[in-house]
């Protein structure tokens, strides 16, 4: 179950870039900042590859899912639905390719979504923070 979701309209007027994640800032505001700082950078180059690429409105969602949520699933829809095939310009993508578990892009027949999966581990788990012990003694 998710523990918070948010969905929304999101501004492409010049210089709202940063109103478009403080919202997302706020909502994390307790969470580790390396982990804040990767939500807020795929969700900001979500937003500015569908306003550079798709036709408004751009719709952005951030979800937090599974276990303990540990997973956050963030998507930013247009209403383009056209496939522009190669890249055409920014590293926007590459970035988020870069910090995203997951990504990709769904295909409709009048909006595109494009969409992210981050993980975080589960820090009730403590196989990930604990090393196994090689003692033999």
């Amino acid at each position: 179950m998710a523990r918070f979701a948010w969905g929304g309209c999101v501004s492409g007027e010049a210089g709202g870039e940063d109103d478009r994640v403080d919202w997302l800032d706020g909502l994390l505001d307790q969470w580790d900042p390396a982990d804040r700082l990767r939500a807020m950078v795929v969700a900001e180059e979500l937003i500015v590859n569908a306003h550079q690429h798709g036709t408004p409105p751009v719709v952005l969602r951030v979800v937090l899912v599974g276990p303990h949520d540990s997973s956050m699933l963030i998507t930013a829809e247009d209403q383009d639905a056209r496939n522009y095939g190669e890249w055409q310009r920014g590293a926007g993508l590459l970035t988020v390719g870069a910090l995203a578990d997951r990504w990709g892009v769904d295909w409709r027949h009048d909006r595109k979504t494009v969409w992210a999966e981050l993980h975080y581990p589960d820090e009730a788990d403590d196989t990930i923070a604990t090393p196994r012990s090689t003692d033999n003694d």
